[in-house]
């Protein structure tokens, strides 16, 4: 008889057994106003990334904001409301990497008793702002619960919006209209209650040359438990014409090895596990040197997703003597047609070549990461998958594969915005065509992504203030993709029939992602108001 699974950790037994390992750089001020940041993931997604403790990071080190953390589930159940009440707290910031994180953000602010539409919101209740990559994209869908959103990235104008809450929430009185007109005035932010002359432009941070963002804090609990992230850059030189964050994180810029090293040795006294992640990191210009430094250091390195026609026999070596197996790839489609159709200019041979150092220095197992759906695809382009991934278990008998195969969506600002997205029908249709040729073959295990929420992403993604009515009705009824496809067809979106792009597009209206609003020098300070 198998022994009863041991109950799983309470949210405060999971905060309980994180490793801090900085100091904020700024004293606390005794009269610095509450900060509780959200993330609509659960505990182990949100702290296995960078995005909610950069916000962290960036907020706490002005010294004018005490910060806490709510995750949408922790391991115990749906609860997200921290010791203290939610409203209660000055602000409530959202980290929003990706469209699917709103789903969840209605029933969020429920939980915590903050009304969610902006305009029944009181003195009393908390200021509610937003960032990520998806709010900076596309507010929009979100802009009638948010009252204000970051465009692009929060480090510049972090210590501005914190003088901004500082000035106007006071421990007497909250004064939340004065608040949101000074916050209308910061470069980068958007207060969709708020006239715009302009649309807003993007937040751009230098400082990431000297001062990278790592790991406040490393888990047992997060989805790579006890690793320590350092971020190698931003941006990427690539031209893939259906990437998202290529146009969130321009322009490029990496961050100097010896801040890197300097960050990840100071990690090593309190885990071994040293992961170095970045939107372009197969380019970053030291990469085999500081892998070397670290693994001669004693790091088990582990690396983000790297470029086929970048991998060296040299770097792979590297990562093996550190303690890796497993290199990632994402050839994103089957055939070399597709492959440049869609600006991921790699061929074949490329791939063949980068499983070949794989291969010849000892890792065994391959992640790839296909997509299906994408502009210009043919049948035979989505067969191919399993035709060459079948081809390289033939040619390399050590090694093991596992695929994923995700459907393609339209995000705003990309050459491919305004791509059709087909329906779910047609979608598994193609994501079976692509899998079944995967599924009967050893070696090889198969992930197919889930066509029916990529029709709610796509849904999301290209949507207006009417999508963000339907997360509301979805959350008043449950939850659930069946509430959820319900309330966006009475807001007029069929996720059944292919999905177009609007014809004046709610999110040029509102910003201007090619304008750089706001760039502060490397020291990392924000420009004082």
């Amino acid at each position: 008889m198998r022994r009863p699974a041991p109950p799983a950790p309470t949210i405060q037994q999971v905060l309980a057994s994180e490793k801090r390992l900085r100091a904020p750089s700024v004293p606390l001020r005794r009269d610095a106003r509450s900060a509780l940041l959200a993330s609509p993931s659960p505990y182990a997604v949100a702290m296995g990334g960078l995005s909610l403790q950069s916000v962290w990071e960036s907020l706490r080190d002005t010294g004018l904001a005490d910060c806490d953390r709510a995750f949408c589930q922790a391991p115990d159940g749906p609860a997200i409301v921290p010791e203290r009440s939610v409203v209660s707290y000055d602000l409530v910031g959202f980290s929003l990497p990706y469209e699917l994180d709103w789903v969840n953000v209605p029933s969020m602010l429920v939980a915590g008793g903050v009304p969610v539409w902006a305009e029944d919101r009181g003195e009393d209740d908390p200021l509610i702002l937003a960032g990520g990559a998806s709010v900076t994209m596309n507010p929009e869908p979100l802009a009638d619960i948010v009252d204000a959103f970051v465009i692009g990235e929060v480090e510049p104008v972090a210590e501005p919006l914190a003088r901004v809450l500082w000035g106007h929430l006071t421990v007497r009185r909250r004064d939340r209209s004065g608040c949101l007109d000074a916050l209308a005035a910061l470069p980068g932010v958007y207060v969709p209650s708020r006239r715009q002359r302009q649309p807003v432009g993007r937040l751009v941070w230098d400082g990431i040359k000297t001062n990278p963002r790592r790991s406040l804090v490393i888990s047992p609990h997060s989805t790579f438990a006890d690793r320590f992230l350092v971020e190698t850059g931003r941006g990427c030189p690539w031209g893939c014409r259906f990437c998202l964050a290529r146009r969130v994180y321009e322009p490029v810029r990496y961050a100097r090895p010896d801040a890197v090293l300097a960050a990840a040795t100071d990690a090593l006294r309190v885990t071994p596990k040293i992961g170095l992640i970045g939107a372009a990191l197969s380019r970053y210009p030291h990469l085999e040197d500081v892998v070397e430094d670290l693994v001669a250091a004693g790091a088990d390195v582990s690396l983000s997703s790297l470029r086929a026609d970048q991998i060296t026999r040299r770097l792979v070596g590297a990562l093996k003597r550190g303690g890796q197996r497993t290199v990632t790839i994402a050839p994103e489609a089957g055939t070399e047609r597709l492959r440049h159709a869609i600006g991921k200019a790699i061929t074949d041979d490329q791939l063949l070549e980068a499983l070949s150092a794989a291969d010849a220095e000892g890792l065994r197992e391959v992640k790839l990461y296909f997509m299906t759906g994408l502009p210009s695809e043919a049948n035979e382009d989505a067969l191919a998958i399993a035709e060459l991934v079948a081809s390289w278990v033939r040619a390399f008998p050590r090694l093991r594969f596992e695929v994923a195969i995700s459907p393609f969506v339209p995000k705003p600002w990309t050459p491919f915005e305004g791509a059709v997205f087909p329906g779910v029908s047609e979608t598994r249709d193609r994501l079976e065509a692509a899998g079944n040729g995967l599924r009967r073959r050893a070696k090889i295990t198969a992930r197919l992504g889930s066509p029916r929420w990529a029709a709610v992403q796509a849904a999301l993604a290209r949507g207006d203030r009417s999508v963000g009515r339907a997360l509301v009705l979805a959350a008043e009824q449950g939850g659930g993709y069946a509430a959820l496809k319900k309330a966006l067809k009475a807001e007029g979106v069929d996720l059944r029939a292919p999905l177009t792009c609007p014809p004046d597009p709610p999110w040029r209206r509102a910003l201007n992602v090619d304008e750089v609003h706001c760039r502060v020098e490397a020291s990392g300070r924000g420009h004082r108001p």
